[in-house]
C-alpha cells in the first residue's frame, strides 16, 4: 500500500433502499451513555468547517447529535485496539450495522494505523438518514458514514487513508 495513499480494505455499500426503508427519528435516551466498555467520549461536537483537505463542506442538514455521537464513539473504540480482535470487535460492533459489523469481524485490529482520536467528527454530508463524517486520527483521517436504521444510527461504512483524498 502507498504510504500518500492508505485505503481500509473494509468497504460495505449500503443500499438505497434500506436507508428509505430505516425508521423514524432517534427517540431520545436510545443510544449508549458510553462506549461498551465504558470508557470513551460521552458528549460530543461536530464541526462544519474545512476538513483534513481545507475544503469547507456544508452538509444538507445538521447531523443529528445521535450521529454524531456514534460516530465518535465509534472511532474511539476503532482506534483502542490494544486487545485481542474479539475484545476490539466486541468494542466496535454495537454501533455498526449487522452486516457491516459481521464484516469486521474479519479484521486484523493489528492492521489498523491509528492509535488515537485527535479531532471531532466532521460533518462532509448530511441528510436526515445518512451522515457522513471525517474524523483526524493520530494516522490520517477516518471516514465513518452512519445512517438511521430501526431508529438507530449505524456505522455502515469506514475509510481510512493519510494524506489528501
Amino acid at each position: 500500500m502507498s504510504s500518500t495513499k492508505l485505503k481500509s480494505s473494509i468497504r460495505l455499500t449500503l443500499l438505497a433502499a434500506t436507508v428509505t426503508a430505516a425508521g423514524a427519528c432517534t427517540a431520545p435516551g436510545t443510544e449508549p451513555a458510553s462506549t461498551p466498555d465504558g470508557a470513551g467520549p460521552t458528549t460530543v461536537t461536530a464541526t462544519v468547517a474545512a476538513g483534513h483537505d481545507g475544503v469547507v463542506r456544508r452538509p444538507t442538514v445538521p447531523p443529528p447529535v445521535a450521529a454524531i455521537q456514534v460516530a465518535a464513539r465509534f472511532a474511539h473504540a476503532w482506534a483502542h485496539h490494544d486487545r485481542s480482535a474479539r475484545a476490539w470487535w466486541l468494542r466496535v460492533a454495537p454501533y455498526c450495522e449487522p452486516g457491516y459489523a459481521d464484516l469486521l469481524r474479519s479484521v486484523d485490529p493489528a492492521n489498523i494505523p491509528a492509535t488515537e482520536i485527535i479531532g471531532q467528527p466532521v460533518a462532509t454530508s448530511s441528510t436526515d438518514r445518512l451522515v457522513s463524517f471525517d474524523i483526524i486520527t493520530n494516522a490520517g483521517v477516518l471516514g465513518v458514514t452512519v445512517a438511521k436504521i430501526d431508529r438507530r444510527w449505524l456505522v455502515t461504512t469506514t475509510d481510512h487513508w493519510t494524506g489528501a483524498r
